[in-house]
This record gives C-alpha cells, sequence and structure tokens, in this order.
C-alpha cells in the first residue's frame, strides 16, 4: 500500500474541510498541548506548517518542538513560554475557523 505523505495545516484549503473533521483536529492539538504542558514541555514556537494532518487516518500532529522562527505568531515576551502555546493554538483554531 503507497501511503501519501502527511499535509501540513497551511497547505490544506480548509473551505473544503467539514467542521466535524476541523473540531477533531482542534481537539487533538488541544489535548496534545495539555500533555505536554502536563510533563512542563512547552512548544515554544508554533507555526501552521508545525502541524500535520496524517493522510490515512487524519489525525493532527505537532512537529518541530523548541524554539524557532515563529514569523510573529507569538509575542517576544511570552516566547518558550506555556502562554506562547496558548497563542499558537488560538491562531491555530482561528485558521480552522472553530
Amino acid at each position: 500500500m503507497i501511503r501519501e505523505k502527511p499535509s501540513t495545516i497551511q497547505n490544506l484549503d480548509i473551505s473544503t474541510i467539514s467542521g466535524l473533521r476541523r473540531k477533531k483536529w482542534t481537539t487533538q492539538i488541544r489535548e496534545t498541548v495539555d500533555q505536554l504542558h502536563g510533563i512542563s514541555v512547552v512548544l515554544g514556537g508554533g507555526r501552521l506548517h508545525n502541524v500535520l494532518i496524517s493522510s490515512d487516518i487524519d489525525d493532527a500532529w505537532l512537529i518541530d518542538y523548541g524554539r524557532g522562527s515563529t514569523d510573529d505568531w507569538v509575542d517576544d515576551q511570552v516566547l518558550e513560554m506555556k502562554e506562547s502555546d496558548v497563542q499558537v493554538v488560538e491562531k491555530i483554531f482561528k485558521f480552522l475557523a472553530v
């Protein structure tokens, strides 16, 4: 079986994605961030291209943890703090229109 590569949500036409699928992804993203915070891990810099959607099971995956370029996605004063993850998650949810 040939598997397709996962897509970043940045490359998806969100207007063609059902609200139910987008809600599923936001739930997965929120749960992942909450679990990371539960073990004192902060994403540290997130962007749309750090969220992959697997083509075979249609799940959202967060990648590229740690400080990096945030393209103004996070206020500098909270970079590397849990508050930065809150900002990133809010922007991802806004992009997904949920």
